[in-house]
């Protein structure tokens, strides 16, 4: 129901936003059931030559994209917990107040909005390609390859036009990749985000890892890594 749900939501953007640009309703209808399914799931599949390069200049596409490539990166979990709250919050049906959402979804949504900036950054600092000419192309194209680097794999630039610096920084991004339970790949940023914890307490000379005051077992740091 939740995959239905969101996947439903960016059909119905992706179209209006095709046909806003005169695109005719078969092709538009096919377009965005498609790119909408291949952005939740993590597939980065497009049906144009150019990928999205094409499409960059939508920003409800563009937005819509990255939207579905974040949720279904976070895992079902995560998303689950996340419409709950939001739902206890916005109708006050909890009179005891929300429940307090789990440790790992803290961690995913952190780590998660944490390499997107720390991604879209390294972009704009190491470079891009030479189309994106004024700040506002910079941003959006940074921004979106930050996220569909981890895990997704669409592209609104040149891939092979990147600088090496910025393919090794997509290199990075790829090998980390998305969260447990959900439809991406990678290592999974709650690995990365167990990884660090560890190596400040290592650091610090310490033997305890915690994470947000919990106390990370030894078989999951073994596993870890």
């Amino acid at each position: 129901l939740i995959t239905a749900s969101i996947e439903l939501a960016g059909i119905v953007c992706i179209f209006g936003a095709l046909l806003w640009r005169r695109t005719p309703v078969g092709p538009a209808l096919f377009s965005a059931l498609f790119h909408s399914i291949s952005a939740f799931c993590n597939a980065g599949f497009s049906i144009y030559k150019d990928n999205l390069m094409g499409l960059r200049g939508s920003p409800v596409i563009m937005i819509t994209v990255m939207s579905l490539i974040v949720l279904g990166g976070l895992g079902h979990m995560v998303v689950f917990e996340v419409w709950h709250q939001g739902k206890n919050w916005l109708c006050r049906s909890n009179p005891a107040g929300p429940h307090p959402i789990s440790t790992h979804s803290r961690i995913v949504l952190r780590m998660t909005l944490a390499l997107i900036v720390i991604g879209c950054l390294g972009l704009l600092l190491l470079g891009l390609t030479a189309t994106d000419a004024t700040w506002g192309m910079k941003l959006s194209s940074a921004l979106f390859q930050s996220v569909t680097a981890r895990t997704a794999g669409f592209n609104t630039v040149d891939i092979g036009s990147l600088p090496l610096a910025s393919l090794l920084l997509l290199i990075l991004l790829m090998f980390i990749g998305g969260s447990p339970g959900s439809c991406a790949g990678g290592v999974k940023t709650t690995a990365l985000a167990i990884s660090l914890a560890e190596f400040k307490t290592k650091l610090k000379g310490g033997d305890q890892v915690v994470m947000l005051d919990r106390r990370v077992p030894k078989p999951i740091l073994d596993r870890t890594m």
